[in-house]
């Protein structure tokens, strides 16, 4: 797996954040807690688009607020660069593509079992709003057939679209002081984009982006 990240698109996101934590209501500061912080993620691709890409890794940005005692609303970033063609799937070596996305999710975190004051567990849901890229760079080969060889010669092919996606799935916190904030979390990730065949690379069409994705985070948290 691979690391990707850009840092001009990460500062920009973080910078949003803070915006962000600051432009909430004088109610919510004076009663709630603000969470900053940031993590990492393994965002394994599923069906369809597993059969294109290998699994990857990017840095996530997150800020949120507390609406009550259980609930939670928290704001994050993360840019995908899959770039890993999976070989089992395609063995073509000269085959080059890649999907590119910028991420940005708006999340409910529900707090449903709290065993002790600095440990608790949680559910979340929420939307994404993604701005993704594919290409495939020309191909051109000579592949072998029962009858005869088979001459492929492909144009490049690009396509870009903005898409909302959903997100479902839970996590586990440890608190060991009241500001600082330890976690994991695993969710399911599903994007309303599709990716075209090539049936001559037996590339079958991609009817939504699903991910599966495992974070490990630290936030910070303050209040008035």
């Amino acid at each position: 797996m691979k690391f990707h990240s850009k840092p001009s698109h990460l500062l920009l996101m973080m910078m949003c954040s803070i915006l962000i934590l600051a432009a909430v209501p004088d109610g919510l500061q004076a009663q709630y807690r603000y969470y900053l912080g940031g993590g990492y993620e393994w965002i394994h691709p599923l069906g369809g688009l597993h059969e294109r890409f290998e699994p990857i890794e990017s840095p996530v940005f997150s800020g949120g607020w507390d609406l009550d005692d259980q609930s939670r609303i928290m704001l994050d970033y993360r840019f995908m660069v899959f770039d890993e063609i999976n070989r089992d799937k395609l063995p073509h070596d000269s085959l080059s593509m890649e999907l590119t996305n910028y991420s940005g999710g708006l999340l409910y975190q529900y707090k449903f079992w709290q065993p002790f004051s600095f440990f608790s567990f949680y559910v979340k849901a929420g939307i994404s709003l993604n701005q993704w890229n594919f290409t495939r760079d020309a191909f051109h080969a000579v592949l072998p057939d029962s009858l005869a060889p088979l001459t492929l010669d492909l144009d490049v092919h690009k396509r870009s679209d903005w898409s909302w996606g959903g997100r479902i799935g839970c996590g586990v916190e440890w608190s060991p002081l009241r500001f600082i904030h330890l976690g994991w979390q695993t969710d399911f990730h599903l994007i309303a984009a599709e990716l075209w065949p090539a049936e001559s690379l037996n590339m079958k069409s991609v009817s939504g982006l699903k991910m599966w994705n495992q974070q490990v985070y630290l936030r910070i948290s303050y209040a008035w």
